[in-house]
């Protein structure tokens, strides 16, 4: 009876994890008429983007209706000014509750206006010239790692501690390369065991909120299994490592790479 009202909470806590970490791009406001991608203002791989549109209308009409009208709501403040430039505007727009802060960014070419949002902070030039495939592999890792938190109640996960962990991975000298983001791995625990296909099942559900495609099984890497998480044309890996608890209990490690292993 305890383990049933136990999942019922965790059940009823799992939308206000999912409204805080993953609900910023999906709810905030969106310039009547845009369509998606950028129109050419900026380069195709940003098009991949959650959240990028393009509109004919002028860069001080889409401005003055993000300030006066789309923006505050009730789920989002008043947008800060960051840049006024005659082709660029970036905002800092945070949500109600302050609890997560991203940018807007609002660029004029070529009589279109791009809007973009982004987690990070950003000056034209950035966003011009430098090359965006950095950026999109963190944001990938962090649409995943959003979806790992959302299951983490359910399934008792914990953080994989790099220091005090490593050593029990089953096969650790494969995971000393730069490509593994051990930082944010995260572990199960031996008293709440979960299979592999339940583990990657209840995650997919979650990266579906993202448009990922479903999470594709690439084969092993020593006894670790790899699936494949692909958004668009972008796609980075899930590695599932076997390890022991401190206890010797056997455990599985979700591991991050940007690459495929091999």
């Amino acid at each position: 009876m305890q383990e049933s009202t136990q999942t019922s909470q965790d059940s009823t806590q799992e939308p206000t994890v999912a409204q805080k970490i993953i609900s910023f791009f999906a709810t905030f406001p969106r310039y009547p008429g845009a369509e998606k991608g950028s129109g050419g203002v900026l380069r195709p791989e940003f098009d991949d983007a959650t959240y990028i549109f393009h509109t004919e209308d002028n860069l001080a009409s889409v401005a003055s209706k993000f300030e006066k009208e789309l923006l505050p709501t009730e789920n989002f403040t008043r947008p800060k000014p960051i840049s006024d430039e005659a082709n660029f505007k970036t905002y800092e727009v945070s949500n109600s509750t302050g609890s997560e802060t991203n940018y807007l960014y609002l660029i004029f070419k070529d009589n279109k206006t791009a809007i973009y949002l982004e987690k990070e902070n950003y000056t034209l030039a950035q966003l011009i010239k430098e090359q965006t495939e950095e950026r999109k592999n963190q944001l990938l890792g962090g649409f995943i790692l959003a979806g790992i938190e959302q299951i983490k109640p359910q399934y008792k996960l914990d953080n994989f501690n790099p220091a005090n962990d490593f050593d029990r991975l089953e096969e650790k000298e494969k995971f000393k390369a730069q490509k593994f983001d051990l930082k944010k791995a995260k572990k199960t625990t031996a008293d709440n065991p979960i299979s592999e296909e339940k583990l990657i099942s209840s995650l997919e559900d979650q990266l579906k909120l993202f448009n990922f495609d479903s999470l594709s099984l690439e084969g092993k890497y020593g006894t670790s299994t790899v699936y494949k998480a692909k958004q668009g044309t972008s796609a980075t890996y899930l590695v599932l490592a076997p390890a022991k608890d401190d206890q010797g209990k056997p455990i599985t490690v979700i591991i991050l790479s940007e690459e495929k292993p091999s």
